[in-house]
């Protein structure tokens, strides 16, 4: 009762969450988060396209805020919550929807790094299954934090084919620090605010730890003003690329690689534990991930409680778990090399 409470609440907060039409288009129907009691565990599973992960945790604390909370009056759900809906990017980031030429230069600028240098990089070990089956995880934790992703793309060169070939990717960035107050906090939870630039990594040039590192971190130290200026179109055409048949995708060179997303410090925005009227709810674990349908191995780096977790999501059509397992330990040896070294 108490969950389903604080469920709606947290409805009423955040209006934008767990609502889908129904057939006719006339209702609104809400979902609930998961609870399973016997191992005491709260599920909360969303599209891609109604939060990014800092919104989930983001809701997730305000979420529990409210479970810890005295019983509220009666919410009234009157329409009023239109005003509590956060902006899309574009309008909270005063992004102007018109395409012209010069944002087309720009767009056609950033993605020939997709398409132009040596050829493709697959993992090869992948299973010979053309359809998906069930998305897996896979994690470890640590006690340090390190350059992970070059320790990653280390690791994932091991298992290429060709060795020396390209790793393509999209490089993750949080943009919520550019969306102005109230979304840029937990009243923009429910927003996408997040953004990617392709990226791709020449194995016959960067072959070592170092290498990578500094190549990722040219990348990174981009100024992402570009993107913004070129937004619509941008979009656009990476949705378009995006866009290929699952059949095929699966297929293309340079299909089977990693991404990888950083969820930072944890702690700064979802505590362990959350004490108040009703009781005190303290959480033992924590994790997030994403539910894989192709040969994309996506990894997740988080911090929480002084400890490091890196978690790999994949599906096992197309893995098998032992090599998954063995590529976690590889790339914890890496990070821990990197660490003495």
């Amino acid at each position: 009762m108490e969950l389903r409470q604080a469920w709606k609440s947290l409805r009423h907060q955040h209006p934008q969450i767990a609502a889908l039409p129904d057939q006719a288009g006339s209702r609104l129907i809400y979902t609930v988060p998961s609870y399973l009691p016997q191992s005491r565990e709260l599920l909360f599973r969303t599209p891609h396209w109604r939060t990014d992960g800092k919104g989930l945790i983001l809701l997730q604390q305000d979420f529990l805020t409210l479970l810890v909370q005295s019983s509220q009056s009666t919410l009234e759900f009157n329409g009023s919550e239109v005003a509590r809906m956060p902006p899309s990017l574009d309008e909270a980031t005063g992004v102007s929807l018109d395409i012209n030429d010069d944002k087309k230069r720009a767009t056609k600028a950033e993605l020939p790094v997709l398409a132009t240098g040596p050829a493709p990089a697959s993992i090869s070990r992948t299973l010979p299954n053309t359809s998906p089956g069930n998305s897996r995880r896979v994690s470890v934790r640590l006690s340090k934090d390190l350059t992970v992703q070059a320790a990653l793309f280390v690791t994932v060169r091991r298992h290429l084919a060709p060795v020396d070939g390209r790793l393509i990717c999209f490089n993750t960035h949080n943009v919520r620090d550019r969306v102005p107050v109230p979304w840029s906090g937990s009243q923009g939870a429910s927003g996408l605010y997040h953004t990617g630039r392709p990226f791709s990594l020449d194995f016959s040039v960067n072959k070592d730890y170092n290498a990578i590192a500094a190549a990722l971190a040219a990348r990174y130290q981009r100024d992402l003003q570009p993107v913004f200026e070129m937004m619509p179109y941008y979009v656009q055409s990476i949705g378009a690329l995006l866009a290929t048949p699952l059949e095929l995708a699966i297929q293309a060179p340079g299909a089977a690689h990693p991404e990888l997303s950083s969820l930072s410090v944890i702690d700064d925005y979802l505590p362990t534990v959350h004490a108040g009227p009703s009781g005190t709810v303290e959480i033992e674990d924590w994790w997030l991930g994403a539910h894989m349908i192709n040969r994309i191995l996506q990894t997740y780096l988080w911090t929480r409680e002084g400890q490091m977790y890196l978690s790999c999501h994949y599906n096992d059509a197309f893995y098998e778990q032992e090599f998954i397992k063995g590529l976690l330990e590889e790339w914890e040896s890496v990070l821990v090399g990197e660490l003495i070294a």
